[in-house]
């Protein structure tokens, strides 16, 4: 499969405090695959996912997208890529089809709005303000604002944030169909079923350094070589990430 997320020896050093944020960071995500980056509170996850979509400067490494840096390309890449941020505020005095509107006209061909919100089920709502809808439904159109540019790549910072449980099975499923449809996605999480679910591969970032990767079944098989019984299950990720990091799984624990 084509590589779409190449990085190498990333590290990210702020100039005034000297802290280390990220230090010598390294992966590559494929085409139509789900990359997870999961860490506590100031791992250095959020800088790198920053630098990835040109936010920030590294201070040395090498970040390429679609074999393309951002210093030399930036115009096409953003072209190329959507994201959900975990705060969307910015849009709540706009309809809900006027933001999908506003999206699309950021990229030089767009899928027909009112086929993305029917896609969505948000058919019924593109008349009404966002500050109206429920999480869910929000959530679904910062989606739908994310993909209407038929981008070949996807930044999500965990977008279930605060979603009920049946929301956020029907933001899985959206997620789903986009990778089957060959869009790489670059996903936040701090709920550990949701990586398992949706994540290919993952990283686990602590201190700024990565502590573990790769499949999330075999990261739970290597960290517990003898599963541990939690009945009615086996070890899972989330036994993982609390072994590795020490850290508690509470919502104020990530960044």
């Amino acid at each position: 499969m084509t590589t779409v997320i190449e990085v190498k020896n990333l590290r990210k050093v702020y100039k005034r405090t000297r802290k280390v944020a990220v230090d010598d960071v390294s992966f590559s995500v494929s085409e139509g695959e789900c990359f997870g980056l999961l860490g506590p509170n100031g791992a250095g996850k959020t800088t790198t996912l920053e630098i990835l979509q040109g936010l920030r400067s590294a201070t040395s490494g090498e970040v390429t997208l679609f074999g393309l840096n951002w210093k030399q390309h930036e115009t096409k890449l953003r072209s190329l890529m959507g994201g959900v941020m975990q705060h969307n505020n910015l849009y709540e005095k706009l309809k809900v089809k006027e933001c999908v509107e506003l999206f699309a006209s950021f990229y030089p061909s767009y899928t027909p709005i009112d086929t993305l919100l029917e896609r969505f089920n948000l058919s019924e709502k593109k008349d009404a303000w966002l500050s109206e809808l429920s999480g869910g439904q929000k959530q679904r159109v910062f989606l739908a604002m994310a993909v209407v540019g038929q981008p070949k790549l996807v930044f999500l910072d965990e977008p279930t944030t605060g979603l009920d449980p049946t929301s956020r099975q029907e933001f899985w499923h959206i997620i789903k169909d986009l990778k089957e449809a060959g869009t790489c996605v670059m996903l936040t999480t701090h709920y550990m079923d949701e990586a398992e679910f949706l994540c290919d591969n993952l990283a686990i970032i602590n201190s700024g350094q990565i502590i573990e990767s790769g499949a999330p079944s075999d990261i739970i098989n290597r960290t517990f070589e003898t599963p541990v019984i939690k009945e009615p299950r086996k070890a899972t990720l989330n036994d993982v990430f609390l072994k590795l990091t020490g850290s508690t799984m509470e919502r104020e624990s990530y960044a």
